[in-house]
């Protein structure tokens, strides 16, 4: 699947500081007449494990099931204390999965991760900042440090725009 212009797989952008956000589902899938495409593409390839995926997919959530727009969610720590502990995840509920935004990766950089946010219960925890004694905890740091959030969602009208490249 392409598009003739790359935002359209990813047209809804949010960037924040402090981010975290409750348990949720994204709503991005591309359309019924594309998905009828890409179902009709698979069963008419030779492609043995694209058509058993398929199988797979189609008996896990439905024959009227669509696949979803890729969701992208990307982390990276504003400002390092020596006095607080940074403590948040990114958790994927359904799997049992979580992210430590925690870890040192964050000190050296970004992580981020694109997944198909329409399948499973997600969320980014809240920020704990623990002091280096113990003795306190908060969900903001007091030396001004925090987790810069950004992330893009595809939009099921985006979806029109996407074509198969056969």
């Amino acid at each position: 699947v392409s598009s003739q212009n790359p935002q359209d797989l990813c047209p809804h952008n949010i960037v924040t500081m402090a981010f975290s956000n409750s348990s949720h589902r994204d709503k991005d899938a591309i359309s019924v007449a594309l998905m009828k495409d890409v179902v009709k593409l698979i069963r008419n390839s030779k492609e043995q494990d694209l058509n058993h995926w398929l199988d797979l997919f189609l008996s896990l959530y439905g024959e009227n099931a669509r696949l979803s727009l890729p969701t992208t969610c990307a982390w990276s720590l504003h400002n390092k204390s020596d006095q607080w502990t940074h403590e948040q995840s990114f958790v994927i509920l359904d799997l049992m999965l979580c992210f430590d935004l925690s870890s040192d990766v964050l000190e050296k950089g970004e992580i981020g991760a694109t997944f198909s946010g329409s399948l499973f219960d997600h969320a980014t925890t809240r920020s704990l900042w623990i002091s280096k004694d113990k003795k306190m905890v908060t969900t903001l740091c007091p030396d001004d440090c925090y987790n810069d959030a950004w992330g893009r969602a595809g939009g099921p009208a985006r979806s029109n725009n996407l074509y198969m490249s056969v």
